[in-house]
């Protein structure tokens, strides 16, 4: 049986270093071992001690994190199963292959072409549709989030945020405003930060849409005040939506046809016909 060494082997350059101590120094607060210079709040010892002692420590806890999934739930103001269903196909989402990972002959993961992973809210019944929930580039950064609220006997999208080209998110929330030319509208804003929802700046507006019937491409009011390429990302949502429905076409139906709504347009959709006639044909409206 062979013996372990006293020491184990490292090279010459690492054994001449010396190790990392901190100095335990004579002064109010020493920092240097991250002590805190306020003592923890009025109230907090008693309340740790509080949650202690309901705690059943001879009981195993929830192993479903129920509790916590239920106010994870309501902070982000999403149904709990959501969460649920995320965690399911993030354990199964662990293949690198292209292609549809289905459950119980659901949608829960796609991973696209170019590495991309998307995942979906399955569809309470095979053929019902599922619902896009999130989409990550090939390195793991989100690129879209899709927060779904229960409607009765239907689902439909409260919120959503998609990263910009400049690497920020803008935020949509469904049905929240009204405008004078057609009605009932979704707010566009900008986020504050990576983790939430929290509203920053308030941009624009755009015709409602029926995220889980996506039938036309809406108008929006004064693009203006979109950063570069805000406009591309929110089409970019509304082609991906159109593509996990099946649809084949898609018609913009408002004003302001111009050359710049055409270009930007061709970014998320390809266009029937030669490029030049349609675009001549839609900029006559």
């Amino acid at each position: 049986m062979m013996s372990s060494p006293d020491r184990l082997p490292v090279r010459e350059s690492v054994a001449l270093m010396d190790g990392y101590h901190s100095p335990q120094l004579d002064v109010a607060v020493r920092l240097n071992t991250n002590e805190s210079p306020v003592p923890p709040p009025a109230g907090w010892a008693e309340a740790l001690q509080a949650a202690l002692a309901d705690i059943d420590w001879h009981r195993y806890p929830d192993r479903g994190a129920h509790e916590l999934r239920a106010a994870l739930a309501k902070h982000e103001q999403v149904a709990p199963e959501q969460f649920g269903r995320l965690r399911h196909a993030l354990s199964q989402a662990v293949s690198d292959t292209a292609g549809d990972l289905r459950h119980n002959a659901r949608l829960v993961a796609r991973r696209s072409q170019h590495g991309s992973l998307s995942l979906f809210v399955p569809g309470d019944e095979p053929p019902d549709q599922p619902l896009r929930l999130a989409t990550f580039d090939r390195h793991g950064r989100l690129l879209l989030l899709l927060s779904w609220q229960d409607e009765g006997s239907r689902r439909a999208l409260q919120r959503f945020k998609a990263r910009g080209l400049d690497g920020r998110f803008l935020g949509v929330v469904a049905a929240t405003a009204s405008h004078l030319g057609w009605g009932i509208s979704d707010c566009v804003w900008t986020l504050d930060g990576e983790v939430g929802f929290r509203q920053q700046r308030f941009l624009t507006l755009f015709r409602a849409v029926n995220y889980t019937d996506v039938t036309a491409i809406p108008p929006l009011d004064d693009p203006g005040l979109l950063p570069t390429g805000a406009g591309s990302s929110l089409l970019n949502v509304l082609s991906l939506l159109s593509q996990d429905q099946a649809k084949q076409v898609l018609r913009y139906r408002g004003p302001y046809p111009s050359e710049r709504l055409f270009g930007t347009l061709r970014e998320a959709f390809h266009s029937g016909g030669e490029a030049g006639s349609t675009r001549e044909r839609f900029t006559r409206g």
